[in-house]
């Protein structure tokens, strides 16, 4: 099974397998149901299904590896924690491969301890269990949760949970989605920088304070274009009139200073003898 997890995992080619060669290139896969799946498991698929079809008596690992090549999707092999000796089954599970850096064996480690022997879970021990997902611990390779991905993240967490500790949580996803959206931009946001809680709530930061934040970000200053270009992910709807009337006002307000070459960067920081201090902002000299 290992060798079937590196091949998806890490692109270490298809197995010397001549059905599952055979079977990779079948022309019946959009049949089976299988690319509105956003998570499979030997509790939701119907492999002996699939096999009677295709005439072939492949495991449910085989075929799962099968599935993740054609839909690209991870694999994950799990145990339930602290299971006693006829508990002791492998689940391979297939998720969608941006959670494939979150450590899932450790979370239902804790998620064990904290529910174990429990019939009725809490609201609040269930959000402060769930809210440990954002913890940079559980994710590896410097990754995290984005908040695009958190309404489908929960869904997989909730499924992964229930499968293997045969809990069922009622988790709040519209809570789950707007924390997830705050920690993001919480993690976008450059230390020095000190978000309100309304832009938190909101998610909408004010053109000063992404200028700000962008500004902050680099080691020297930057074109008025350049700072347009970075800002578009915290206000995409940026016109550069505005943008341009705002870094007028942080100059007055000595938020901003301008640089020879029509440069911006924030006052008082130190970008070295080569930047020079002037009163007006200079045009961007173009290169011929």
């Amino acid at each position: 099974m290992r060798r079937y997890v590196d091949s998806v995992n890490r692109g270490l080619g298809l197995p010397d397998d001549a059905n599952l060669v055979s079977l990779l290139h079948s022309s019946q896969w959009t049949g089976y149901g299988l690319f509105s799946m956003k998570y499979i498991s030997e509790k939701n698929l119907d492999y002996k299904g699939i096999c009677l079809d295709e005439q072939t008596s492949l495991s449910y690992a085989s075929m799962a590896f099968l599935i993740a090549l054609v839909k690209g999707m991870s694999m994950i092999n799990l145990k339930k924690p602290k299971a006693l000796e006829d508990e002791d089954h492998i689940y391979t599970l297939l998720i969608p491969s941006q959670f494939a850096s979150f450590s899932f064996a450790s979370f239902l480690n804790v998620a064990t301890n904290r529910l174990s022997g429990k019939t009725d879970v809490a609201k609040e021990e269930v959000e402060d269990l769930i809210n440990l997902s954002f913890k940079k611990r559980y994710w590896k390779m410097e990754t995290s949760l984005k908040g695009k991905d958190s309404e489908l993240f929960i869904f997989v967490l909730k499924n992964i949970i229930s499968d293997i500790l045969g809990i069922s949580l009622d988790i709040d996803t519209t809570s789950f989605t707007l924390q997830a959206k705050k920690e993001e931009l919480i993690a976008a946001t450059p230390e020095g920088i000190t978000l309100t809680e309304k832009e938190l709530e909101t998610q909408n930061i004010s053109i000063a304070k992404a200028v700000e934040i962008v500004l902050t970000k680099y080691d020297l200053p930057q074109t008025r274009d350049s700072i347009l270009n970075d800002i578009i992910q915290y206000r995409p709807d940026t016109k550069e009139d505005s943008l341009r009337a705002i870094i007028g006002q942080l100059h007055r307000g000595s938020i901003v200073s301008y640089y020879e070459g029509g440069l911006i960067g924030i006052k008082g920081k130190r970008y070295g003898r080569g930047y020079k201090v002037v009163d007006r902002l200079q045009k961007v000299k173009v290169q011929a």
